[in-house]
């Protein structure tokens, strides 16, 4: 029993410090107002764009983007892509397909598809990208127009 006691408080002591590591790796809860990363980001008069990380979970990473021109048609290798237009409308490709993208909506790109939108309208087009697995930027492929 004596011997089992060194033991048992070093298994305890190690499933402790575990314990202690995992909590350190979980991201911290985060809230965001959309407005005030739109306001500290605008587009860049030079491209017609924007395109902000406003952080990252354990799985996924958002960004906010805005655009007045275009985002060229690309893909992605790993990464589904969930898109919600906040205001403005577009009109997008979607793999083979093109369709009028509108605020309220919301679009759900496996990898591998061609994807871009084309902003219509007077007001610029905002919203959300939310990528996972994470997303660091270097997995986005960019197509030739008419490819």
């Amino acid at each position: 029993m004596r011997r089992l006691l060194p033991i048992a408080a070093a298994l305890c002591l190690g499933l402790a410090a575990a314990v202690l590591i995992a909590r350190e790796a979980q991201p911290d809860i985060s809230v965001h107002q959309l407005a005030n990363i739109v306001k500290a980001n605008p587009i860049d008069p030079a491209t017609g764009r924007n395109i902000a990380t406003v952080g990252s979970g354990v799985h996924t990473t958002v960004t906010v983007w805005q655009v007045s021109t275009d985002l060229a048609l690309h893909y992605h290798r790993e990464h589904d892509e969930v898109v919600y237009c906040q205001s403005g409308e577009g009109i997008a490709r979607l793999g083979n397909e093109t369709r009028r993208m509108k605020a309220g909506e919301f679009i759900i790109i496996p990898p591998g598809v061609v994807h871009g939108v084309k902003a219509v309208g007077k007001k610029p087009m905002r919203g959300l990208s939310i990528f996972g697995p994470l997303f660091d930027g270097k997995d986005r492929v960019p197509v030739a127009e008419g490819k």
